[in-house]
């Protein structure tokens, strides 16, 4: 009773609240229905409209300061890709266009400045050998009559004791005559043949 008595007494107050208390409800399901969504919230995922830019995987070693993979944009040049590795050692090349683009995932290996000529891979990019993240060479192939031994490693499958041998038989019985002759070098059946055919040249 003295509840209802208060109540009754202070009925003005009470009804003031209870219209204040209305109102704040309406106002803040109003807001949350109108809300603005914050697009810098670290938690909402990016909004569709955004265009992201293609990139590509590089790895990078040889002559290089640190050697890495990187992700770069699509056409990056090799100067870029060099600063990301922290630049190229005192030995490296000194014939290397800073300018040529990646357009693909790729293997760049960067040459010293004595290195032998014998594997025209790119010829616009200098000294610089790249190698498709497949394992082929991008326009250029291995002459197996003249490569060195650091330049045959760059042959997919083919490690240390296969150059050795392909050196070793030319080295004993004069230049190979077609590429299928590889064959005859131990170690070279038909499928290393078939992955390798596509690479390499006699002439």
């Amino acid at each position: 009773m003295k509840i209802i008595q208060y109540l009754y007494q202070n009925r003005v107050v009470v009804i003031i609240f209870i219209i204040t208390l209305i109102v704040l409800i309406v106002i803040y399901v109003t807001s949350s229905r109108n809300k603005i969504i914050n697009l810098e919230d670290p938690n909402l995922t990016p909004v569709a409209t955004e265009i992201e830019l293609d990139t590509i995987k590089v790895y990078v070693t040889g002559e290089i300061i640190n050697s890495q993979i990187v992700t770069v944009p699509i056409g990056a040049t090799i100067d870029d890709i060099i600063k990301l590795c922290g630049g190229v050692t005192n030995q490296a090349s000194k014939n290397i266009n800073l300018v040529y683009e990646i357009n693909q995932n790729v293997t760049i290996v960067i040459k010293g400045s004595n290195s032998l000529e014998g594997v025209d891979i790119i010829k616009d990019a200098g000294d610089v050998t790249i190698i498709s993240d497949e394992g082929g060479l991008i326009n250029g192939k291995v002459n197996i009559n003249e490569a060195t031994y650091e330049e045959l490693l760059l042959l997919p499958g083919v490690g240390e004791s296969t150059a050795n041998a392909i050196i070793s038989f030319r080295t004993k019985n004069g230049a190979y005559k077609n590429i299928e002759d590889i064959m005859l070098v131990p170690g070279i059946k038909e499928a290393k043949y078939s992955s390798l055919k596509d690479l390499i040249t006699t002439y």
